[in-house]
């Protein structure tokens, strides 16, 4: 990836998280208030679905400032039972034309089922409710807005969650059940002291099985919801310090902060270094290489390629 590649990237994902923050500051009560209390269990429920919606392309409909553009309604049930409403509102060019009303209820009904379908993608228990709609985190809370996990990853989800206030994985679990919860958690110091490295543990975990170790790991943490990608934010002044430190002895040049934040960039690099730790041997291997290429292109310069 280039530079001006990598630039583009960052560029996209703050007008991504920007253009995020807006929509989800939309959600309001059925009193017409905005929701700022984040702890309560429904707020956080809305918070979810309106987060799943704007990631696939939605709009989020503002119904304190009755937004005349329409989109998502996202409402809490105040009902013991809990559980959101979701609706989609047509926009009042549309609403307000009374010589259009076949047209408009196609729209509505396509809109809705829209909602449904992508809700129910994400994982989400959309009941019998047709207008609005009445979404929960369906059977288990913890998937809801990410990928299907199997058995074992269900079990390790569980594990981990056992573990993470404390961080202290028991000794008298099965060794997989210890190894699986440390390489969720990055606990690399726990894997080392069992002899192993975190690529060889991870390995020998899903020997004879096609998983790939890096892509498990993320969506595990992605499940538990533990930072992924922004634990390698190229923006981040830790990998460039950190880099700096492992470039010592593997080249015979110094890189500049430029060079080490385009190393960096490269995202399964710093994904490999983030979830199987520096001393490993592939990562060392692909950061000398990255290196090389680098102190090659400033000898030579970039016309001579």
């Amino acid at each position: 990836m280039t530079e001006d590649e990598a630039a583009r990237r960052r560029a996209y994902q703050e007008l991504y998280e920007r253009h995020r923050r807006q929509q989800l500051a939309r959600i309001s009560t059925g009193g017409y208030k905005y929701i700022h209390d984040r702890v309560d269990p429904q707020a956080q429920l809305a918070r979810r679905i309106a987060a799943a919606l704007v990631e696939a392309g939605f709009t989020l409909y503002d119904r304190v400032a009755e937004n005349p553009l329409g989109g998502a309604m996202i409402m809490p049930r105040t009902d013991p039972e809990g559980g959101v409403y979701v609706g989609w509102t047509i926009p009042d060019a549309l609403s307000n034309d009374s010589s259009r009303p076949a047209l408009r209820a196609h729209i509505t009904r396509t809109m809705n089922q829209a909602v449904h379908d992508v809700l129910e993608a994400y994982g989400f228990d959309v009941g019998e409710h047709h207008h609005p709609l009445l979404a929960t985190l369906g059977p288990d809370p913890e998937r809801a807005l990410e990928e299907e996990l199997d058995e074992f990853g269900e079990h390790v989800v569980e594990l981990c969650n056992e573990v993470r206030p404390g961080g202290h994985i028991p000794a008298e679990w099965p060794e997989a059940d210890q190894i699986a919860v440390a390489l969720v958690l990055l606990q690399h110091w726990y894997i080392q002291e069992k002899n192993r490295t975190p690529r060889d543990a991870a390995r020998e975990l899903f020997d004879g099985k096609e998983v790939n170790p890096m892509a498990w790991i993320e969506s595990m943490r992605t499940a538990l919801g533990l930072p992924t990608r922004d634990l390698w934010s190229a923006d981040s002044r830790l990998p460039t310090t950190a880099l700096r430190v492992r470039a010592e002895g593997l080249i015979d040049f110094e890189p500049t902060d430029e060079e080490l934040a385009a190393v960096w960039s490269d995202e399964e690099f710093a994904a490999e270094a983030t979830i199987f730790g520096w001393d490993d041997a592939k990562v060392l291997d692909r950061l000398r290489t990255h290196l090389t290429t680098l102190g090659s292109l400033r000898a030579h310069g970039p016309d001579d390629q």
